[in-house]
């Protein structure tokens, strides 16, 4: 009989193994009343409840990024409506002088939108290691502030840029200037005339990191946690009239790649802050592995073991010397205090007749 019992047990823990293997997750795996599997089963429930999150929050992802590629493929039909209605117009001998210039601006906006497609989809395929060079960062990143914050002067917006520290850095100079652009570039989109734009450099001991804050429109809560998401564009908290929704995820797929990062930083000021690091170039960790730089260390040590022995040895017979001779002092003091207290007590006739 209890050969039997084992037997159903097993069944049913199969059978529910198997709901879970067949994603059939509407039906609850109810512990059993004996204590044999309850714990058992108790985990496949909670597996199962995970599983339903987890499948609900990827459905999530997919429909944002099915609404994010629509939006974008709108965008690009509504330039080229532009563009076509623009075209008619001079054709037909009717409208402004200036619709020639208008088609060169929306077909750069045009362009602009598609090569960033194209640049974020060429980024996850190429080799990273065969990009990166050993440069300097103070020489490298002048010239790329300059063009960068071009467009955000003639807006009349004012830049602060504080001392760049003089370091190296292993990247690829193409896509860590494509970070820069696009940090700089959302910065001045969304900062009005006569706003402020703040760039901050500072370094640790590992890292280096670069800060860029505007006194712009900010990012609104509902929007902050979505912000790296590809295809996600937060037009209503920051105005954004069109755009693809890559350059901050592809910000951040270029600086984790790097062994850094990108983050947006929560502040109550106006306007929005982001911070951008990633490690500074060290010889020795460039030239060693992990346990070769372990390796190193202990040898390190055991070579200085022998001189911190001997600095040891001498050091304990000087501080003997020093403790010898401050008893000595504290002994002569106490014999002196003690025959001074003699003298006070002795009495008057004695110490006459002496």
């Amino acid at each position: 009989m209890t050969r039997i019992a084992e037997t159903a047990r097993v069944r049913r823990f199969a059978a529910a193994v198997s709901r879970l293997n067949k994603s059939e997750l509407d039906k609850r795996i109810a512990p059993p009343k004996d204590e044999a599997y309850h714990a058992v089963y108790s985990e496949l429930e909670k597996l199962r409840i995970k599983l339903i999150e987890n499948d609900s929050l990827r459905a999530d992802s997919d429909e944002r990024t099915q609404q994010m590629i629509a939006s974008v493929t709108h965008d690009l039909k509504t330039y080229v409506a532009l563009i076509s209605g623009y075209a008619e117009s001079i054709q037909d001998g009717i409208g402004k002088d200036d619709y020639p210039e208008l088609i060169r601006e929306k077909c750069a906006s045009m362009n602009d939108m598609i090569l960033k497609i194209i640049a974020d989809a060429r980024s996850k395929s190429a080799d990273l290691k065969s990009r990166l060079q050993l440069i300097s960062f103070r020489e490298y990143v002048v010239p790329v502030l300059k063009r960068a914050i071009a467009p955000a002067r003639e807006k009349g917006i004012l830049i602060k840029i504080n001392r760049i520290p003089n370091v190296r850095i292993v990247v690829s100079p193409d896509d860590f200037t494509s970070v820069v652009e696009n940090l700089l570039s959302n910065a001045t989109k969304f900062t009005p005339k006569g706003g402020k734009i703040t760039i901050r450099f500072r370094t640790s001991s590992k890292y280096l990191f670069m800060k860029v804050s505007d006194s712009g429109t900010g990012i609104s809560p509902e929007d902050a946690d979505h912000i790296f998401e590809r295809y996600y564009t937060a037009d209503k908290s920051r105005a954004i009239g069109s755009g693809t929704g890559i350059g901050l995820s592809h910000a951040k797929d270029v600086m984790q790649a790097h062994g850094g990062d990108v983050i947006y930083v929560k502040t109550r000021k106006p306007g929005a802050v982001f911070l951008a690091y990633l490690p500074k170039y060290s010889r020795l960790k460039e030239a060693l592995t992990a346990d070769e730089r372990k390796l190193a260390a202990n040898v390190l040590q055991l070579i200085g073991f022998p001189f911190v022995t001997v600095f040891r040895f001498f050091y304990t017979f000087y501080l003997a010397a020093k403790v010898a001779k401050s008893n000595r002092i504290a002994d002569k003091n106490r014999r002196f205090a003690k025959k001074a207290d003699k003298k006070a007590l002795a009495s008057p006739s004695e110490q006459t007749s002496e």
